[in-house]
Formats: structure tokens, C-alpha cells, sequence
């Protein structure tokens, strides 16, 4: 949905400004870092964001990215699941699409639906590690250079609204131009997509900033 889609990106964007997660990497790093404390994994994150900082955080905003995607769609499906059940009997289209979408789940465990679109996941974690990844990391590179003044407090807000008016615009549009062009749409669909949801999906990104 339009607005699942905008919280998402809003949150990615959030997370990867404030929070850092694991980056994967080959070998014995990754040993490293998995088995190691909190304190020596975050000294090992920091070094892998000063050594290899594009690596690392294409591949946060894919992790970041794909979580936040797989939880949407338990939220959808349980959205989708209420409906059905509040208009069970009826013969609209609406609710026979809605239908067929939940027959895909019929397994189910402790009562969660153990459907999952594996396509769009993968979909969202290539989004995150060729696009969102990249231009976020120019992005904030450009804030640290630009915004410079003594006053912490005035810094951050700045950076962040500015993040929020300019950056984020850009990059969901880019998200959804991404999407489409991995799901294989042209050019006049991509561009009716996106006039058709890019406003309602930036303004659900806007939602977070202020969090």
C-alpha cells in the first residue's frame, strides 16, 4: 500500500541516519562480529563504516530495508485478514480480491500467516543496496560537509530538515522508480506510478522526522 510504502522508506532513512546494524561481509569478519559483545561489535561496525563506509551501509539499508518490509507484509495480511472477516459474505470485487490474496495462506502457525512474497522482498533488498544505500550516502556526506555550525542541537534539526524536504522527495521517488523497473514495468507505467502515489507516500514518510 501507498502509505505502508512511504512509512517504509520513512523508517529506513530514520534508521540508517541514527542506527547502525551488522554489514555483511566474506570470511572470518563475519565470525568475528557475530560472536563477538555489543561493545566489540560496534567497534567492528565502526571500523567497517571507516574502511569500507559505501559497502556498509548498502548493505544496512538492504537489512534495514527487507525487516521492515517482511513486518508490512504480516501487517497487511492481518489488515487484509480483518477485513475479510468484517465483510465475510460478501460478493463485492473488493472483497474477492482481497480473497484470493489470503487463499496463497493457508498454513498458518501460533495464528500468523506464513505466506511471504519472496520476490518483493528481494526486490526491496536490491532497492536498498544499489539505490537507497548509495544516494544516502552521498547524501549525508553532502549534509556533513555543508551544515557546519558550533551548535549540536542547531545541526542535527538542521540536517533533518533538510533531509526531510529535499532528500527524502528524491529518494521515493527513486524507490518506487526502482521497484517498477525490477518488476519489469516501462517508462509511461513507471511515470503513471509514480504521478499517481508519489505525493501521498512522501507525506507518509514525513510521519517519522519528527520522531
Amino acid at each position: 500500500s501507498i502509505g505502508n510504502s512511504g512509512i517504509k522508506i520513512g523508517m529506513a532513512h530514520l534508521l540508517l541516519l541514527f542506527v547502525s546494524l551488522c554489514a555483511a561481509f566474506t570470511g572470518s569478519t563475519v565470525l568475528a562480529g557475530i560472536a563477538s559483545t555489543p561493545r566489540s561489535f560496534w567497534s567492528w561496525y565502526k571500523i567497517c563504516l571507516s574502511d569500507h563506509p559505501l559497502m556498509t551501509k548498502s548493505c544496512t539499508s538492504s537489512i534495514i530495508m527487507t525487516a521492515s518490509d517482511a513486518l508490512c507484509q504480516q501487517i497487511e495480511y492481518k489488515l487484509t485478514h480483518d477485513t475479510i472477516k468484517e465483510h465475510d459474505g460478501s460478493d463485492s470485487p473488493a472483497h474477492r480480491n482481497m480473497s484470493s490474496y489470503i487463499i496463497g495462506a493457508k498454513n498458518t502457525k501460533r495464528g500468523l500467516p506464513l505466506c511471504h512474497d519472496w520476490q518483493r522482498s528481494l526486490h526491496v533488498a536490491i532497492t536498498g543496496a544499489t539505490m537507497n544505500g548509495p544516494i544516502s550516502h552521498a547524501w549525508y556526506g553532502i549534509l556533513k560537509r555543508t551544515v557546519t555550525t558550533q551548535h549540536k542541537v542547531l545541526e542535527i534539526a538542521t540536517c533533518m530538515v533538510l533531509d526531510a524536504l529535499i532528500f527524502s522527495p528524491v529518494a521515493v521517488a527513486a524507490y518506487f522508480i526502482w521497484r517498477s523497473a525490477l518488476e519489469g514495468k516501462d517508462f509511461k507505467r513507471i511515470a503513471n506510478k509514480l504521478k499517481e502515489i508519489h505525493y501521498s507516500a512522501t507525506l507518509a514518510s514525513w510521519r517519522f522526522w519528527p520522531l
